[in-house]
């Protein structure tokens, strides 16, 4: 799961047009009100705020980027081509921003986060400082309240579902889903291409593998919408499956291509070793081992 943050953001290497006078805004991005298209400098118009916005004298906005009313730009923090800022943002000191972002209304990234390229941020969302989120990245709408942690890794492609919640540290995957109002612990990995379902519990410290699919209807989970619950410093291996509705207690091993069914229960310390299959409504003691030959 370990990679090079520095992946996540493209260096801008144009250069900077000065801002127009705060107050004028188009219809888009683009010039004459056409689309802002990053890989084209021919669409570029220029930078745009409301005369509400804040915007620090040591910020570096690059052309084609609007921001709306009542926000704020703090210092060293770094826009790339063709971004959408809204009303009511906060981007704190040395938060840096790929081409194309897109941040929704009412939203605060803390300082020092970077956002990759052609990522969108919903409104509403908060996260904590240094969060490094990838590109093409989707952050649906927030609670208003902390939505992504401090030091939290969300990598290219992932999708996190609305009013979502990532716990400080959490990694996020490629391509990885997690459902809406699903709970990510502090310091928990979600593996590439992994579907944490609507409303699902991850604790802490749990790892969760590649391409497993944990409850709900989000894709590639074909099992209809429901909650699981994973309890703190478990370990859940790849390609594995746990139906709705389904709990682990604390410090459970849950091996590669298992196949939990549905409203199973699983004891603390318990483990299921890889390729085991359980029917529904099971429950296996804590410290038991199933499926294990």
């Amino acid at each position: 799961m370990k990679r090079n943050y520095g992946k996540f953001l493209i260096a801008v290497a144009v250069p900077l047009l000065a801002a127009v006078a705060p107050g004028i805004t188009f219809a888009s991005n683009g010039v004459n009100g056409g689309t802002c298209d990053p890989a084209d400098s021919s669409t570029w118009g220029p930078v745009t705020w409301d005369p509400t916005t804040k915007v620090s004298a040591t910020a570096r906005i690059y052309p084609g980027t609007s921001i709306g009313s009542n926000s704020s730009v703090g210092g060293n923090v770094v826009i790339g081509v063709c971004g959408t800022i809204g009303d009511n943002d906060k981007l704190n000191t040395s938060v840096k921003l790929g081409a194309g972002v897109t941040i929704g209304n009412g939203s605060t990234l803390g300082g020092s986060t970077w956002v990759g390229d052609n990522s969108t941020i919903g409104n509403t969302v908060v996260t904590g400082s240094s969060a490094r989120i990838g590109k093409n990245v989707t952050i649906k709408d927030g609670p208003g309240t902390l939505t992504i942690g401090g030091s939290s890794v969300i990598y290219d492609g992932a999708t996190i579902g609305v009013n979502a919640k990532l716990g400080s540290s959490a990694v996020i995957g490629l391509g990885a889903s997690v459902g809406d109002g699903a709970s990510i612990g502090g310091t928990s990995h979600i593996g590439d291409g992994a579907a944490v379902g609507t409303g699902s519990v991850i604790s802490s410290s749990v790892v969760v593998g590649a391409n497993s699919c944990l409850g709900g209807s989000v894709a590639p989970c074909s099992n209809p919408a429901g909650a699981v619950a994973v309890g703190y410093d478990s370990n859940i291996g790849t390609d594995t499956v746990i139906g709705d509705g389904s709990k682990t207690a604390g410090s459970v091993t849950i091996g590669s291509h298992v196949q939990m069914g549905t409203n199973d229960t699983i004891g603390y310390k318990a483990t299921l070793c890889d390729n085991a299959v359980l029917g529904n409504n099971m429950t296996i003691a804590g410290s038991s081992r199933y499926g294990c030959y």
